[in-house]
């Protein structure tokens, strides 16, 4: 994860730890873009293994907001149940500063993630 988010809205609770690498993987993080809003309604269909390959999201613009419109020829119906994701919490700010010294695949599991968090901070 060279570079990543500066800072992220997503939505979260129940995030199993054994998705992580794949969640990572799959995403790119390493080509994040600046900021994100992503909504746990406009993603509760996503299938997470083409999500970045079809959005290409580490060419989107500085502020970008995932729309229904924007997603709605993608099949992604299996996203959160990937991820165990059946309960959002408000929101998870992931900024760039804490996990400098911690790995992005251990991230989630020295943070428990599986438990509600108002602010996380992710590198």
């Amino acid at each position: 994860m060279k570079k990543v988010y500066h800072q992220c809205v997503f939505p979260y609770v129940l995030l199993n730890r054994n998705f992580v690498k794949i969640f990572w993987h799959k995403f790119h993080m390493q080509k994040g873009y600046r900021q994100c809003v992503v909504s746990y309604d406009l993603l509760n269909m996503i299938f997470v293994k083409i999500f970045w390959s079809k959005f290409h999201m580490q060419k989107v613009s500085h502020q970008c907001v995932l729309s229904y419109d924007l997603l709605n020829w993608i099949y992604v119906k299996n996203f959160w149940s990937k991820f165990h994701m059946q309960k959002v919490s408000h929101q998870c700010v992931l900024s760039y500063v804490l996990l400098n010294r911690i790995s992005g695949k251990n991230f989630w599991s020295k943070f428990h993630m599986q438990k509600f968090y108002r602010l996380c901070v992710l590198s």
